[in-house]
């Protein structure tokens, strides 16, 4: 673990200072028994450099102490005794406070081999986006970029009106409509870019992820309102039961609602699209062949989900696996339901955080490479199959620091000037 980030981290929670994307992470990593060892001498160097004043404002801590000395692992067997939690927090501080890395530490340190650590260049580093460089292309080719944008009215579109809200969301107004015809404007959210928001002319209101783009009619007009997306969006629709809402996405399904919330991860070099349903209902269709649109109402080549399921569109080459209710396909592809998606997982880019689940190795690096806008290259023969990472953190991090907390994987990193990641064996 990173125990200096860590440290940084519980010091900023007795200051009240952590973001509730921070805080949640702190108590997820607290949680994780294999770190108990480490949190422990984080504890102990923080003890060790308070006042004594300091060190009775124990209550400061009592969560955090109570985390980290639970059940068997709280202290030695000589002063585990039947007392009221805060006095034992009190001896556990007094024990830290004098005994420092002495003897108790020696005994009740782990004998396991510590993971190899990366080696790179310490002078170099990768911030993590600081705004969003987002930018809407109008009809008329004409660029507004979102974030330099003062508030107010960006740009007039037909009967729209794009505008800047004092609280830095971005939306259409709408007033006294009497034309309709239809401009296209697309949302493009480039690499190194914090998540971007839109509120379309309908009231639906769109994320937009790192390296994505979103194609929308200004207004919405006919029967259907259709937008094309490429890359990672979260949608919440305004309900019409007259006028679905249906979202088309690039070599992929056809995603059509009526008033929901979902997530569609579609990046070109992911080798499964994913939409994720948190509310509502939407029916995913499976194209017939590349060039043929989709028939909504072909039963045989779509699915219907529900809340709390996941449907994949992949090759043929990929399994169904646990949890699938159903799959479907042609000669090309297969779209499969997962019942019990991670929705927490899903909205973590949304929400400031990295979340891998048996991720491996070059999905990893495909998710740092949208977010600090580098370039991944591998050096001699990596068995990429071999690392699987599990785990949480935020995406403020600097991609050193992030790549600190990946190291127990025993995988060499070296960032190089120009944006750079080289990994090797």
């Amino acid at each position: 673990m990173n125990q200096s980030y860590w440290k940084e981290q519980l010091n900023k929670y007795r200051a009240r200072s952590l973001s509730s994307a921070e805080e949640e992470l702190l108590w997820d990593a607290l949680a994780d028994a294999t770190n108990a060892e480490g949190w422990k001498q984080i504890m102990e160097e923080i003890f060790m450099e308070q006042t004594p004043e300091e060190k009775y404002q124990i209550s400061d801590w009592e969560p955090v102490l109570e985390a980290v000395f639970q059940s068997d692992r709280t202290l030695p067997s000589t002063v585990k005794h039947q007392i009221p939690s805060l006095l034992r927090y009190a001896v556990a501080a007094v024990f830290f406070a004098l005994l420092g890395t002495g003897t108790w530490w020696m005994i009740n340190r782990r004998t396991a081999k510590a993971p190899e650590m990366a080696q790179r260049s310490k002078s170099i580093d990768v911030s993590a986006p600081a705004t969003n460089r987002a930018m809407i292309t109008l009809g008329n080719g004409q660029q507004v970029y979102l974030d330099s944008a003062i508030n107010g009215a960006l740009a007039q579109q037909g009967n729209a009106q794009l505008v800047k809200e004092a609280n830095g969301r971005v939306a259409y107004k709408v007033d006294n409509v009497t034309s309709r015809e239809l401009l296209y404007n697309t949302l493009t959210n480039p690499r190194g870019s914090r998540v971007v928001t839109l509120t379309l002319s309908d009231g639906t209101r769109v994320w937009l992820n790192a390296e994505s783009s979103l194609r929308y009619p200004v207004i919405f007009s006919g029967q259907d309102r259709i937008v094309e997306i490429r890359g990672e969006g979260y949608f919440e629709v305004k309900k019409k039961e007259d006028q679905p809402f249906i979202v088309h996405v690039e070599n992929g399904p056809k995603i059509e609602v009526l008033g929901t919330t979902f997530n569609v991860n579609a990046y070109p070099d992911e080798i499964k699209i994913k939409t994720t349903l948190l509310q509502g209902s939407v029916r995913v269709a499976l194209a017939t062949s590349p060039s043929v649109g989709v028939n909504l109402n072909t039963d045989d080549l779509s699915v219907v989900l529900k809340p709390g399921q996941q449907a994949w569109l992949a090759s043929q080459k990929i399994s169904d696996g646990a949890g699938s209710t159903k799959g479907v396909g042609n000669n090309a592809h297969q779209l499969i339901v997962l019942n019990k998606a991670d929705t927490s997982e899903v909205l973590a880019w949304k929400n400031g955080l990295f979340a891998f689940h048996d991720a491996d190795l070059p999905s990893v690096m495909r998710q740092l490479a949208r977010w600090y806008n580098i370039d991944v290259t591998y050096e001699g023969l990596i068995p990429k199959e071999k690392f699987q990472f599990n785990g949480k953190m935020g995406k403020d991090l600097s991609l050193d620091n992030v790549l600190d907390l990946l190291t127990n994987a025993q995988v060499h990193f070296r960032i190089e000037a120009g944006n750079k990641l080289v990994i090797r064996p």
